[in-house]
C-alpha cells in the first residue's frame, strides 16, 4: 500500500514538473542583424507561453500575453543616435509558434490597431516582413523611408517538445523506482 501511494505521489510530481516546464514566462533575446541602413538593435521580450503555447499565435491588438519588451537601437545616423522602445510604446506584436520546433514569426508594431505611435525620441518600429523590423524617424505610417532595417534569426520554440516531456517523465519515474527500491 505504501509503495502504491509513493508511486501515485511520484506520478503527480512528474505531471506538475512537466506542466511547469511547458507553461512558464519565457525571456527571448532579440539580437537583430542589420540588413539596411546603419545601427544595431538588441533587447529582450518576455511572453507567457501558457497563453501562447506551441502551435498558437498571439492575438491581434492584444498585448496581455507580452509580459515585457525592451529594444535598444544605437548607432543611428539621426539624432538622437540611440533610442529605446518598451512595451508601453507598442500597438501590437506577433509571436507565431505554429511551425514545428521553430517560430514562424516574431514582430512588433507601433502602427497598428488604429494607433500610430512614436517613442519619446520620436522614433517608431514596424514589422515589415517575417522576423524583419524597420526603424523610422517619426511615425511608421508616414511616407518616410526606414532609417534602418533589421532581421531577427528564426529561433527555436522555448519549451520541451512532447518527446522531451516523455523523456523527463521517464527519468523521474526511474529516479522514483530507484528511491523506492532503496526504501524496501
Amino acid at each position: 500500500m505504501a509503495t502504491r501511494s509513493r508511486l501515485i505521489g511520484l506520478a503527480i510530481c512528474a505531471a506538475l514538473i512537466a506542466t511547469a516546464t511547458e507553461a512558464a514566462p519565457y525571456v527571448y533575446p532579440l539580437n537583430y542583424t542589420r540588413i539596411q541602413g546603419q545601427g544595431t538593435a538588441t533587447g529582450t521580450f518576455t511572453f507567457d507561453d501558457s497563453v501562447i503555447p506551441n502551435g498558437a499565435q498571439s492575438t491581434p491588438c492584444d498585448l496581455t500575453a507580452l509580459t515585457s519588451f525592451s529594444l535598444t537601437v544605437s548607432g543611428l545616423p539621426t539624432s538622437p543616435s540611440s533610442t529605446t522602445f518598451t512595451k508601453a510604446n507598442l500597438a501590437d506584436w506577433v509571436v507565431d509558434r505554429r511551425n514545428a520546433g521553430k517560430f514562424r514569426d516574431i514582430n512588433f508594431f507601433m502602427y497598428s490597431c488604429a494607433l500610430d505611435l512614436t517613442n519619446g525620441d520620436g522614433y517608431s518600429i514596424q514589422g515589415i516582413n517575417y522576423f524583419t523590423l524597420a526603424i523610422y524617424q517619426g511615425q511608421a505610417s508616414g511616407t518616410n523611408d526606414p532609417i534602418a532595417v533589421f532581421q531577427l534569426s528564426e529561433g527555436s520554440i522555448p519549451a520541451l517538445s512532447h518527446w522531451g516531456l516523455a523523456a523527463l517523465g521517464a527519468l523521474l519515474a526511474a529516479a522514483g523506482a530507484l528511491a523506492l527500491r532503496r526504501l524496501t
